[in-house]
């Protein structure tokens, strides 16, 4: 949040204090004290919302990820300050130090990224055979994308409607640079059930990469099962 309100003029909270604790058993946990922004999920009142409400709504959010977008891109894919991502699926237990670098990058090229979800698929004792087959395809299908800036968990809940009727994303901890697909793609993975109609909002929210976001759901499936 520190970097994008930096970067970006668009609505973030304010960060106020970072830091970390050891707990017993010598876990270490950060925490960070932030603004507190008055106002109710977009996914409390989507349901409620009229489609001039809800066109206004993603009019507003094409406008924050154009901004984005437009930070220019350090040339590689991960966090920010060349960390590795922060997205749960390239996680990997602290211990196994050998595969953190190959899994969580950060990557300078989008087939180390595509070799990364192989090496996680592997990871999550996946099947080598299935996993030849990922990595003989993967290049072909996710290739040709550029590094962009991400906030990398597009939901409603993660969108606060103020008061004044101005949005207001939060939850940043998976936030870097991805592949120019990823954001639109994890963001219908995240429709979820499917019950109502926020995916066709996400179409005019981001730019749509359908075949990307095929093969993206069924890695993250993957990766998750």
């Amino acid at each position: 949040m520190l970097f994008v309100r930096e970067t970006c003029d668009i609505s973030v909270p304010q960060v106020f204090a970072l830091y970390s604790r050891i707990h017993p058993g010598g876990t270490k946990v950060s925490y960070i004290v932030m603004e507190y922004i008055q106002g109710k999920s977009l996914d409390s009142c989507w349901d409620t919302m009229s489609a001039a409400d809800k066109s206004s709504a993603s009019q507003q959010l094409r406008l924050i990820f154009d901004k984005l977008r437009s930070v220019p891109s350090p040339g590689y894919f991960g966090c920010i300050g060349r960390r590795p991502m922060g997205e749960g699926i390239f996680w990997t237990r602290q211990e196994d130090s050998k595969d953190r670098r190959l899994i969580s990058g950060p990557f300078d090229t989008e087939a180390e990224l595509n070799n990364a979800l192989v090496e996680k698929y592997l990871y999550n004792s996946g099947m080598p055979s299935k996993a030849r087959f990922y990595r003989r395809v993967l290049p072909r299908v996710l290739c040709g994308h550029a590094s962009v800036f991400s906030h990398g968990d597009l939901q409603r809940k993660n969108v606060l409607v103020g008061d004044d009727g101005n949005l207001c994303l939060v939850d940043w901890e998976s936030a870097g640079w991805y592949p120019s697909y990823w954001e639109y793609a994890s963001a219908m993975f995240a429709c979820g059930s499917w019950r109502d109609d926020w995916h066709e909002y996400v179409a005019g929210i981001l730019d749509e990469y359908p075949n990307e976001y095929v093969w993206f759901d069924m890695m993250v499936r993957e990766l998750w099962s």
